[in-house]
């Protein structure tokens, strides 16, 4: 096994953070065959590795750090990182500098339209 590539995170007391939870609903409850041609096209990702990879695909980041407990996607433009938690396999969390409120709600608006709520 690899280890994980170094990285430098600074503390700030600028740093924020939003905290969400994945919750996909069931493919069962999905599907209504009572109006099949009404259904979604893009289904809930199975799983939070499922969902990794489509925010990969979505977003670009400068690093990529996954192993099989955690995925930690670095952007330069955010001033941190989103972390998809495998271990837990729900915990979903966005890691920002307040400049980069703009990005952190864009990446937000993907994270609620895949099936993840903010944890108050």
């Amino acid at each position: 096994m690899e280890p994980f590539p170094r990285y430098f995170e600074p503390v700030s007391p600028d740093k924020a953070s939003t905290f969400l939870l994945f919750n996909p609903p069931d493919t069962t409850e999905a599907y209504n065959p009572a109006h099949p041609n009404e259904q979604a096209l893009d289904f809930a990702p199975a799983s939070i590795q499922a969902l990794a990879q489509r925010f990969k695909q979505h977003f670009s980041s400068n690093l990529w750090i996954e192993n099989e407990h955690i995925c930690m996607a670095f952007l330069q433009t955010l001033g941190g990182y989103v972390r998809f938690n495998y271990a837990y396999g729900r915990e979903v969390a966005i890691i920002y500098e307040p400049k980069a409120i703009a990005l952190r709600d864009e990446i937000l608006a993907f994270l609620q339209k895949e099936h993840c709520r903010v944890v108050e």
